[in-house]
């Protein structure tokens, strides 16, 4: 062919839209990289804020425990100076007066007399207290029945006398051992008798026994008992 008569062509090369195998396998490979680093990242993102809001969640409860509970002693340290306040504001508050009706017919309270004549003209001195008409002596030594009456005798007055069931609630009240009062009998069949041969109209319920021939009281019942056993005793004038 001749150079002169040569005819030139411009070939424009579309190149196909095709991805070729090497092309496309790129691009996967890198769609795979970034489907598998995002959900890692996060995930990672995620779980930082959870883990931290559970440390945040679980540290104050030691703290809230402790609160409720100083909470509650604080509350019952109160309660009970309130109780302690109260019980000793109570014990200094003067007890109002009492007219002699009242003061006759009370059976609750008693008063320790020091050299005070009573309304009977009788005088009851130290360790003797007064309730109504009587007064009365509440042993603190021990002796069996028939040395208690000697003991009472001494000081002008006898064993105990339960004149009704009001006077027994009352003496039962200041008890608290067994004591000898004036209720006897002779022997087994015999009648009980206070120690001015009287009667006791009160039903007392014991068990009877071959030697319980004297009468003792406690703060919750009366017993017959052994008359040569050593308990306190009371007296009255």
């Amino acid at each position: 062919m001749s150079g002169k008569n040569a005819t030139y062509a411009t070939v424009k090369h579309t190149p196909s839209k095709k991805p070729t195998r090497k092309e496309k396998t790129k691009e996967q490979l890198i769609y795979t990289e970034v489907k598998t680093v995002t959900p890692q990242s996060n995930q990672t993102k995620i779980k930082r804020p959870e883990s931290h809001k559970e440390k945040g969640s679980s540290v104050p409860f030691p703290w809230l425990f402790t609160v409720v509970i100083l909470g509650i002693f604080c509350f019952l340290l109160l309660l009970t100076t309130g109780i302690l306040g109260f019980m000793v504001f109570q014990g200094r508050l003067p007890e109002p007066p009492l007219d002699n009706g009242t003061q006759e017919n009370s059976t609750s309270k008693t008063m320790t007399l020091k050299e005070k004549p009573l309304n009977t003209g009788k005088e009851c001195k130290s360790k003797w207290s007064c309730c109504g008409q009587k007064c009365y002596y509440f042993s603190d030594e021990l002796k069996n029945f028939e040395e208690s009456k000697k003991v009472c005798k001494e000081m002008d007055s006898t064993l105990l006398k339960i004149e009704d069931k009001e006077e027994m609630n009352f003496i039962q009240s200041q008890l608290s051992y067994f004591y000898w009062i004036g209720l006897s009998r002779k022997g087994i069949g015999n009648q009980w008798m206070w120690e001015d041969k009287s009667r006791p109209f009160l039903k007392f319920d014991w068990k009877e026994s071959d030697r319980g021939h004297c009468a003792s009281i406690t703060a919750m019942k009366m017993s017959a008992s052994d008359c040569s056993r050593f308990m306190h005793f009371i007296c009255e004038k």
